[in-house]
């Protein structure tokens, strides 16, 4: 309840810091209109958004409710192209995107479809890294200088719940992290820590796992330094086994280590574009075939991380979704099971 009425409380601050960016859409020309029910998260709006960019340059307009104004207003303003509906006008629009609405392209939440067959699935919306991410356009790639690289938010409060276990049957993340702290070849720094110490090569035969709340680097920083690893080992999200690190490991040639592998469009294929673990059990010795991997066998992998990234995720044409059909991932629980 706690961890609920903190981000409430944050979403009202964001609000009251971001209320005058709202701005309403009252001009005649023709617009995409993005319909989603109540249940729709914010990162589901901001994924689809992003692609939304990708295929049109006309607005994009959101119908009004308070609850989108409180849950969006950090990420519309006018330089963004983002609108919500005037009440009182009626638009044209070059595309409808909606979960409600039967003309248009519908938007459904059965994600289910994407991790229950291997094959590609042309009519999913490809899963995107951190919003923020695509703000900057060249974050800088460094030279190899980490074997395996692991970081983000494992606190026992957060990530140590049964919602993966009782839905997916995955080992949690708080779970795996304390099995991945005691292989003999961690290292365990601060974010500052391994700036510092990032060029003197001591970290290319180890596990780094990076204290992301004890040494926050900002996102662009995190990709940037994310560049040097040649492994980054992936643990599951907090209510689902997709995460956002396993895309942006890839979009960097950086080669995934996953229990989650089918959850990919299509499914990433263990030793040709990403290791995989299954249990617990099988982590010290995934991290051992990965820090002794050759150089060459290295070059490879990245090459197909690369090239699946290229052409699964990277872009996405609406006009190869078939049936009229958009499968989206919501984050939401109650889409997922």
């Amino acid at each position: 309840m706690k961890l609920y009425l903190k981000k409430i409380k944050k979403k009202l601050k964001e609000f009251s810091n971001n209320y005058k960016n709202i701005q309403f859409y009252n001009d005649n020309e023709k617009v995409v209109l993005l319909d989603l029910n109540s249940k729709s998260k914010v990162r589901t709006y901001l994924y689809i958004i992003h692609f939304i960019k990708q295929n049109y340059q006309e607005p994009i307009i959101i119908p009004f409710s308070i609850f989108k104004s409180i849950i969006l207003a950090k990420y519309i303003n006018k330089n963004n192209n983002i609108f919500f509906a005037n009440p009182f006008k009626k638009y044209q629009y070059v595309q409808l995107l909606s979960t409600t609405k039967s003309k248009g392209l519908h938007i459904t939440y059965n994600y289910k479809k994407v991790y229950s067959t291997a094959t590609y699935i042309p009519n999913a919306l490809p899963y995107i890294m951190h919003p923020e991410l695509y703000d900057f356009s060249n974050l800088g790639v460094l030279n190899k200088k980490i074997g395996i690289l692991m970081s983000g938010n494992f606190e026992k409060k957060i990530y140590n719940s049964d919602v993966i276990k009782s839905n997916f049957n995955f080992n949690n993340r708080w779970e795996i992290y304390n099995k991945v702290i005691k292989n003999k070849n961690v290292v365990t720094i601060t974010g500052k820590a391994l700036i510092e110490n990032l060029e003197f090569n001591i970290y290319k035969d180890k596990l780094v796992i990076m204290q992301w709340h004890s040494g926050a680097i900002p996102i662009n920083k995190w990709c940037h330094y994310l560049s040097s690893a040649n492994f980054l080992f992936c643990a599951p999200g907090m209510t689902m086994p997709l995460c956002h690190n396993v895309i942006e490991a890839m979009s960097l040639g950086v080669i995934p280590i996953l229990n989650y592998n089918n959850w990919l469009n299509p499914s990433l294929t263990d030793r040709l574009n990403c290791f995989v673990y299954n249990s617990l059990d099988e982590i010290d010795d995934v991290i051992q075939k990965a820090l002794f991997l050759s150089g060459t066998e290295i070059l490879e992998m990245k090459s197909q991380v690369i090239k699946f990234y290229d052409l699964y995720y990277k872009n996405y044409s609406f006009e190869n979704s078939t049936n009229n059909e958009l499968i989206v991932v919501n984050e939401n629980i109650k889409d997922l099971v």
